[in-house]
């Protein structure tokens, strides 16, 4: 969430939560509220929609209170891994890792689709690969293969381990595929 709409989001949420706030007092003040209510209808009040308007009002202002405190939340906190080097610490968030695995997997042949998600263990990172490939690929090796692929990769670039990979084959695309024109 960008600075501006957080401020127009607590501006808001404040407005809403004084202006229910207010009604709360009116409402919890009945002989107020039933004066109010007979200046502005000629009746005499029904005490349920006191009871009703005291609680949308309480509602409305619980909710207003949520917002204003999301307002000033910052953004995602940024989950990273690191390691100590004789200088200092090295950090490496979990979304550069997802994209160094993105990267690699768009390399591989046989691969038509990819997603991947990791998360960090308290040694270790683990990676959770979602697949569409082509059809005529032997599932099994190339499943073992990015994985050992996925494993250097990430220990090569990062220096941070990899405990384990998960390769999920979610389909197999059966659309249109390039092939080369055979020679007559």
């Amino acid at each position: 969430m960008g600075f501006l709409t957080r401020i127009v989001l607590g501006v808001y949420a404040f407005v809403v939560g004084l202006a229910c706030l207010i009604s709360i007092i009116l409402f919890a003040n009945v002989g107020y509220f039933n004066r109010c209510y007979e200046a502005l209808t000629g009746k005499s009040p029904d005490s349920s929609y006191i009871y009703v308007s005291l609680g949308f009002s309480s509602l409305f202002f619980i909710l207003s209170l949520v917002l204003f405190i999301i307002s000033f939340k910052t953004g995602r906190v940024k989950k990273a891994v690191g390691r100590r080097t004789s200088i200092g610490e090295i950090r490496i968030t979990l979304v550069s890792i997802e994209n160094i695995v993105m990267n690699l997997l768009k390399r591989l042949p046989g691969v038509k689709e990819a997603h991947a998600k990791v998360a960090a263990n308290e040694d270790n990172v683990s990676v959770g690969i979602r697949l569409v490939v082509f059809p005529d690929i032997s599932l099994p090796t190339l499943s073992e293969d990015i994985q050992m692929k996925v494993k250097k990769t990430i220990e090569d670039n990062t220096g941070i381990s990899v405990g384990e990979v998960k390769v999920v084959v979610d389909n197999i695309f059966n659309g249109p595929t390039y092939k080369p024109k055979q020679a007559e």
